[in-house]
């Protein structure tokens, strides 16, 4: 949740995703795979995100 709202994205073609304009902060980053994938939620936690830079978060693997 950002600023108590909720915010989605699905990945692309490559398996990449991109989340912009998120304010300043530290965050938990919830993937949630779709229903009936039998992969199960990943969390990311304390994700910092800083001004004018993009945060990479690598590869991530759901099981």
């Amino acid at each position: 949740m950002v600023g108590g709202d909720t915010v989605s994205v699905n990945i692309d073609e490559n398996r990449v995703f991109l989340l912009e304009n998120i304010p300043i902060g530290i965050y938990t980053v919830t993937l949630t795979p779709a229903d009936g994938s039998g992969l199960a939620v990943k969390e990311e936690s304390d994700v910092e995100v800083t001004q004018d830079t993009v945060t990479d978060l690598g590869e991530i693997t759901l099981e």
